[in-house]
């Protein structure tokens, strides 16, 4: 089976376990980068990966 090459907003909300909007706001505050072709705005795995990193400090 091939790796998926980008994810909708839904695609990489349910990858990470967050809400969508987690992944709007993101977009908006540019801390999430991503691809918009047209309406559809669409997120590579390296750019969530990254994001993922930075997203904040693990709960101890």
């Amino acid at each position: 089976m091939s790796e998926q090459i980008s994810y909708n907003v839904e695609q990489a909300a349910a990858a990470v376990g967050v809400k969508p909007r987690t992944i709007y706001e993101a977009m908006r505050d540019c801390q999430l980068a991503y691809l918009e072709i047209g309406r559809r705005k669409l997120i590579f795995p390296e750019a969530l990966k990254e994001w993922l990193v930075t997203y904040g400090q693990p709960k101890r």
